[in-house]
């Protein structure tokens, strides 16, 4: 395998995600012509979670394991990935809690010398913070897809589970139960069925 991100560029799911949108499109068919992209486990794993059935999630395992290159993760990755870990919390407190998977993304990249294809703005705190070396390419500029075709209640999901993961014991309780109560009055003015309660811990 040639050395450096000319080698390809690992591929994250914010990325395949966000395929439907036209510019993602046009730098994934491109990338894919000069046979750039590169798939790890962490990235199709997150992929098959899209699968709506069976035959779905098998044609799409198949699409990203022999459809593209594919680089395993081993010992070495996981040690790397703990390390980062140990980096990024060193720099203040929680600064850590990133997704399990791009921190193995980004330790796979700097293991077999390649860089992340992504629209994830944790891998660039990554590299600057964690002590890993890898190329960070976005798929766009950040923050231009926002609007078309995107997730855009991703940032405020990931907010209010950050803000929830500050409370412990009977605290994270009593607000996990008004936080509840709350969602449980919008549903019924919104004239929606209601969910079942919690079950008791």
């Amino acid at each position: 395998m040639s050395s450096g991100p000319d080698a390809g560029l690992l591929v994250d799911n914010s990325v395949y995600a966000r395929l439907g949108h036209p510019t993602v499109a046009t730098v994934w068919r491109e990338a894919q012509a000069r046979n750039e992209l590169v798939a790890c486990g962490p990235f199709v794993g997150e992929a098959l979670y899209s699968a709506r059935n069976a035959a779905e999630l098998e044609q799409l395992l198949e699409e990203l394991t022999l459809g593209m290159r594919y680089v395993g993760l081993d010992d070495r990755t996981w040690r790397l990935a703990y390390e980062t870990q140990r980096s990024m919390a060193a720099v203040a407190p929680q600064f850590h809690r990133r997704p399990l998977g791009d921190y193995l993304v980004a330790a796979a990249a700097h293991q077999h010398r390649l860089g992340v294809l992504h629209y994830d703005r944790d891998f660039d705190l990554l590299l600057d913070h964690g002590g890993l070396r890898f190329e960070s390419r976005w798929v766009a500029e950040p923050g231009s897809l926002t609007d078309r075709g995107t997730d855009a209640l991703r940032p405020l999901r990931r907010a209010i589970t950050a803000r929830l993961a500050q409370f412990a014991g009977s605290d994270a309780r009593r607000i996990y139960a008004e936080v509840i109560d709350l969602l449980d009055a919008a549903l019924e003015t919104e004239g929606r069925a209601p969910l079942p309660a919690p079950d008791d811990a």
